[in-house]
């Protein structure tokens, strides 16, 4: 299988992992270390076996890097209802949740 090529990829990398210790949410992190890996040069194959990915996902990870920079791995928004709760209160919720 061809390795997937990352251009610049010694920027790229730093930008990675400024991004990663920036990064709150999970599932971008795990994105951001995937295709870090494959900046790196591992194969997309040995990287989705590293860390349980399927193939194609991770380099559709790397293609949306290439396309449209880092805001392509952040998660879109998904359809479905609005949530009942307004931002303020889920942040309460999740602020009381931590302090027990």
């Amino acid at each position: 299988m061809k390795r997937s090529i990352i251009p610049n990829a010694q920027k790229v990398i730093i930008e990675l992992q400024e991004e990663i210790r920036r990064s709150k949410d999970a599932r971008y992190a795990h994105r951001l270390h995937a295709v870090l890996l494959v900046a790196q040069g591992m194969s997309s194959s040995e990287v989705a076996q590293l860390l349980g990915d399927g193939v194609r996902t991770v380099q559709l990870w790397v293609h949306r890097l290439k396309d449209e920079g880092l805001q392509g791995l952040q998660d879109k928004p998904r359809p479905g209802r609005p949530p009942k709760l307004a931002e303020e209160q889920l942040s309460e919720i999740s602020s009381v949740l931590r302090s027990t």
